[in-house]
């Protein structure tokens, strides 16, 4: 069977980049790791955009299908039961929208930082990185404190988002991208585009990193 992921979307920031890849692939599942929605340069809510996203997504793909966790741009605890009372309502294939387990593969959107004070630091830690090279290190780093947290098995894969990375990290670890153009953290061909996964019951067979 075949899974896509597709993370930090960023919409409407990526216009329509995310159903466009859909259709190309025509996978049997879509997950929807995180950042899907971003309303900072919008007039609009984030369920409003949510449901300008979902709308035209349901054309594609039966909701059905679809696993889609929030992020830290498409949540809010201020709105967090308007948010979650709209996902909810969706017939979503997932009913926990921020932890995805499923055979031998964990989904989860990536930001374990509990304060803005956290996320600011660990921001500056990436930014540092990137001129001496150490990316990877950067974010093998995070990818350890994200199985430790949620006390992940190393046996299991990993697939997260978040950093706007594309890559395998280890050999059963992986970061997901960003399909938004004004979000590049690392290099475009580092960080542009989305994962394919071939599964049998959720049970990993391999994955493709699809650059673009």
């Amino acid at each position: 069977m075949k899974l896509l992921i597709l993370s930090d979307v960023h919409y409407p920031n990526s216009n329509n980049t995310a159903f466009s890849i859909i259709k190309k692939e025509n996978p049997d599942n879509l997950i929807l790791l995180g950042d899907t929605i971003d309303n900072s340069k919008s007039d609009k809510t984030i369920v409003e955009l949510y449901e300008l996203f979902f709308n035209d997504l349901k054309t594609i793909i039966p909701i059905n299908l679809v696993y889609a966790i929030v992020g830290d741009n498409d949540y809010s605890l201020l709105n967090r039961e308007k948010i979650l009372g709209f996902l909810n309502n969706l017939n979503l294939a997932n009913s926990n929208k921020f932890f995805i387990k499923k055979g031998n593969m964990t989904f989860f959107h990536g930001n374990i930082e509990t304060s803005l004070k956290q996320e600011s630091f660990g921001k500056q830690i990436l930014q540092k990185s990137k001129p001496i090279k150490l990316d990877i290190f950067a974010i093998s780093i995070l990818s350890l404190l994200i199985r430790i947290k949620f006390k992940i098995s190393p046996f299991n894969y990993l697939f997260f988002g978040h950093l706007h990375y594309l890559g395998q990290i280890t050999k059963k670890t992986f970061v997901c991208g960003t399909l938004s153009e004004n979000k590049i953290i690392y290099e475009k061909q580092k960080s542009y585009g989305y994962i394919i996964i071939e599964h049998e019951n959720f049970i990993f067979k391999n994955a493709k990193i699809m650059y673009l």
